[in-house]
């Protein structure tokens, strides 16, 4: 599409479109629509949970080969995909140029073997350090400065209405899966993070160690840490500290 798709009344009538789902299903059909418009050939959304560190909790749904899904997720490649890295620095979409290839040449090689030859991502960061991600591809026609430059605005928007639905509709991955902190355990484990021991914060927060000991058994169960350690950074990652 040209620039006119990006204009004041397709804005309004996606965003109207959107307030009336009532499911994930119904959003993400909404959007396969709009990827037809905005002249690519298939879509993808994904969420990437901030933990575990090594392997993060991560879901991909769209239009994509569902074999090419499978393989995004097992081999862990929501962990090193350049494109998602480089859309969560800038405010504009990332096109799939050659030099961003040379930052990871295995996934875009094995994405090509299934038809995404070509394509934008766009990604943002949600408040427990969630990432969000939408991706646009087709299978031919290089995408130029001057479409991006065109679609741009409309597919960030795109993303952000997306998200405001699906949180709406309490859909399973955009639900937090954060723990929930009392006051008092959010004190406890910003010292412990700070690296001091149950001792020294009994005495900085005038508690008992015992009452310590109890808060941090307690912070642990809630993370399923096998020690406050563990607890202490799940927290940071999940924006909690």
């Amino acid at each position: 599409m040209g620039s006119n798709s990006m204009s004041l009344q397709w804005l309004m009538e996606f965003r109207l479109q959107m307030l009336a789902v009532s499911s994930s299903v119904q959003a993400l059909n909404i959007i396969e629509i709009e990827t037809q418009r905005h002249g690519f050939d298939v879509f993808a959304f994904g969420v990437k949970k901030s933990t575990p560190f090594t392997r993060p909790n991560t879901r991909l749904r769209g239009t994509y080969p569902e074999a090419w899904m499978d393989i995004y997720r097992v081999k862990n490649y929501a962990a090193a995909d350049p494109a998602v890295e480089h859309a969560l620095r800038t405010t504009n979409v990332v096109a799939w140029s050659d030099k961003l290839r040379e930052e990871n040449p295995l996934l875009f090689s094995e994405a090509k073997e299934y038809g995404l030859c070509e394509g934008v991502t766009l990604s943002s960061k949600g408040s427990d350090n969630t990432v969000r991600f939408l991706s646009f591809s087709r299978s031919q026609g290089v995408i130029s400065e001057a479409e991006v430059a065109s679609i741009g605005l409309g597919l960030k928007l795109m993303l952000d209405i997306l998200v405001e639905t699906l949180t709406r509709t309490k859909d399973e991955a955009l639900v937090a899966e954060s723990a929930s902190l009392t006051r008092r355990e959010k004190e406890i484990l910003q010292w412990t993070a700070d690296g001091k021991s149950s001792g020294e914060i009994s005495m900085i927060l005038r508690i008992s160690e015992n009452t310590v000991n109890f808060h941090l058994k307690s912070i642990q169960k809630k993370f399923h840490a096998p020690n406050k350690t563990f607890a202490a950074a799940y927290a940071a990652a999940q924006g909690l500290l």
